[in-house]
């Protein structure tokens, strides 16, 4: 009998044990840090009713301390963007690029891990400026050429693929690296940027309010900077949605626009990354790879051909030159306008792409990590622009399609389907290229999601996820940012420049974490048991 009563005592111990270990999972799994989340959508707010109240002084001041920023700053950020690409490609040569991260095989095969960070990277805008870019530097071209020249026309796709290629992705390479160590051979159980650097600051007495400070910067930054992506890639959508239909483009349209948007974001958010952002981002990435062989097949594919050759040997050739350029002499801005503004809008995703990397990076190494977001994203970014920026030269040089005079007309996203009409079955063009954009915002904002959920979670799950909850919350807010930005008639520009103002302080938060991460590598390899080295490193590299 007493031990019929012993063991019924320990059953509902047990029990008792299970139930509070359950609350606790599940308020950790709900848990929001609420102050932060606050105060970064009231100021967000705030500034997108400010600059609709008051939209000439405060698109001028903006416009002022934007531009003396990234003049002030340059000469610092595109010296640090060296030393990060420098610190990528070390890495990845050196024997730290054999540390594995996290235990088990890699959750995603080659293609749909590339294809999510190209998709979470890229965005929309890469749709949009792989037709139009070479065409901004042919007008204003850097290193000192003739605007219109030849010339310039001649080396303008070897810039954008500096700008689109190590230029940006190193940046993310960065974050995700630190991120991902922390998480996996540190295990830290978090992907916020400020735990990790409060780890790092040790006993440091102001850790906890600068700690606060970085989670609010990233949030701030990633809500304002990706809500803009959307309303930024509304034009996009709409102008590809009359181009099919005829359909005069109105307000309620771009408004329904966001909320089918955010409502195919949301559901992605909502299964998971792993069936939802996967999802997405292959299929996206597929319908990318049916538009640029079509463009390529029925395009002009000679020109292309030696264009993209030509091309990738200038940027090969003048890379050091192009990234150190700042203009001293003549002063045309050129830097300011393009290679500066390059490196300091991808800190407006360093919390995102922190969060997401180092998220889809379990079971991989460091090499493979480093190598498939530095050539990975790299290259794919090369072809596509360099098919479609192809097109655009050749039709500009034959006089059937002029991308520059649409530019210089005030109209470069009509201009864009205008070029796609050049083409046989110009309309399936259309459709086809609005589909993308469209993947493309989708599976980055379902990636903003993910990330503020992060931040702004007071702890992960066992599985290193933020709840569904709060994911669906920051959707939510993903969604109602462009359209209050919409509704008051404040400037998407105005935000964008906000929201690089405020990242660019990251850059000296990252270089202090990149240190760090040299010396925990330093701590980690004298310490028995703590890393884990990839014997047969190519492994990483195979298909599931």
């Amino acid at each position: 009998m007493e031990q019929r009563k012993e063991i019924e005592k320990g059953e509902v111990k047990a029990l008792e044990e299970n139930e509070i270990e359950e609350i606790e999972k599940n308020k950790s799994k709900v848990g929001i840090q609420w102050p932060i989340t606050i105060v970064c959508v009231t100021l967000l707010l705030f500034m997108v009713f400010f600059i609709a109240l008051k939209p000439d002084e405060a698109v001028g001041a903006i416009d002022r301390v934007f531009a003396a920023t990234m003049s002030g700053a340059g000469p610092f950020l595109l010296s640090f963007n060296v030393f990060l690409i420098v610190v990528a490609f070390g890495l990845a040569l050196s024997r730290y690029g054999k540390i594995k991260l996290g235990e088990g095989e890699p959750e995603y095969s080659m293609f749909s891990y590339i294809a999510m960070m190209a998709c979470a990277a890229l965005a929309s805008a890469s749709m949009f400026w792989s037709f139009t870019e070479w065409a901004y530097y042919t007008i204003t071209p850097g290193l000192g050429l003739e605007p219109l020249s030849q010339e310039a026309m001649e080396v303008s796709l070897g810039y954008a693929f500096y700008h689109w290629g190590f230029l940006a992705q190193c940046t993310y390479v960065a974050i995700g690296l630190v991120t991902a160590y922390a998480l996996y051979v540190r295990k830290m159980r978090t992907l916020k940027m400020s735990k990790i650097a409060e780890e790092m600051m040790g006993n440091f007495k102001l850790k906890k309010p600068i700690g606060r400070l970085i989670d609010l910067i990233v949030a701030f930054c990633t809500l304002g900077g990706l809500g803009v992506s959307l309303g930024l890639g509304i034009p996009v959508i709409a102008g590809g949605i009359n181009r099919v239909t005829g359909i005069e483009v109105n307000f309620l349209m771009e408004v329904i626009i966001v909320l089918v948007l955010g409502v195919i974001f949301s559901l992605s958010s909502f299964v998971g990354t792993a069936r939802g952002m996967k999802f997405l981002s292959d299929n996206a990435v597929k319908v990318l790879f049916v538009l640029i062989a079509y463009i390529f097949i029925m395009g002009p594919t000679s020109f292309i051909q030696k264009n993209f050759v030509s091309s990738l040997g200038y940027m090969i050739q003048h890379a050091p030159r192009m990234a150190t350029f700042t203009d001293p002499i003549s002063n045309s801005g050129f830097a300011e306008a393009w290679t500066i503004f390059f490196i300091a809008f991808p800190m407006t995703y360093a919390g995102l792409m922190g969060v997401f990397v180092a998220k889809i990076s379990k079971g991989r190494s460091v090499r493979c990590l480093i190598l498939a977001c530095m050539f990975g994203i790299s290259v794919g970014t090369w072809v596509f622009f360099a098919v479609n920026s192809g097109l655009a030269i050749d039709r500009e040089l034959s006089g059937e399609f002029s991308m520059i005079q649409a530019i210089l007309h005030g109209e470069p996203y009509r201009g864009v389907f205008s070029l796609l009409d050049t083409l046989p079955l110009g309309t399936i063009s259309a459709i086809v290229y609005t589909v993308v954009v469209a993947g493309f915002i989708c599976t980055t904002l379902d990636t903003a999601s993910l990330a503020l959920a992060a931040t702004t979670a007071k702890e992960l799950d066992k599985d290193n996820n933020p709840s569904a909850i709060s994911r669906l919350f920051w959707c939510a807010m993903l969604t109602l940012i462009p359209l209050a930005v919409m509704f008051s008639g404040a400037s998407f520009d105005a935000l964008k420049s906000l929201a690089i103002l405020v990242s660019t302080p990251l850059a000296v938060v990252l270089l202090f974490l990149v240190i760090g991460l040299f010396r925990w590598l330093r701590v980690d390899r004298r310490t028995p048991g703590v890393l884990t080295f990839v014997e047969d490193d190519w492994v990483d590299y195979r298909e599931k």
